[in-house]
Formats: structure tokens, sequence, C-alpha cells
């Protein structure tokens, strides 16, 4: 949560902004102006994937970990 507000709030908002100012051509204008506005969706959304994912990868390890050491220390 320290790092993930700071990165969103600093460098992802401002880039989707500044291509409502300066796109390169008028499909990446269209896009930015579909994000126009969404700020909280964008924080939100970012979030709950980060969130799912980070549960995901956590089962997997400690998984992973009780078979190394349920297997009888056979595995090395």
């Amino acid at each position: 949560m320290i790092l993930f507000l700071p990165l969103t709030a600093y460098i992802i908002q401002p880039k989707l902004d500044m291509f409502n100012f300066s796109a390169p051509n008028q499909y990446v204008f269209v896009i930015a102006q579909h994000f126009q506005g969404l700020y909280l969706a964008v924080v939100i959304g970012s979030l709950f994937f980060h969130l799912i994912y980070g549960i995901i990868l956590g089962l997997i390890a400690g998984r992973l970990i009780e078979l190394k050491y349920s297997a009888g220390n056979n595995v090395r």
C-alpha cells in the first residue's frame, strides 16, 4: 500500500493525463479520453488486481513449501 498509491498517483495518472494534451495521434487521444476522470476506478481496479495476484502467489508458494517439507525431506 505504501508503494502502490504513490506510483498510481504520481506516475500512472499523470501519464494518462499527459496524453489528453499531447497525444501522438488521434487513436491515443481517444483512448486517453476514456480514462479521463476515472482515477478512482483505476486505483481500485489496480488494487483489486494486485490483491488477487498476491493471494494466488502466496497460496502457490505456501503449497510448494508444504510439499517440500511434508515429503519426508526426500526432495532436495
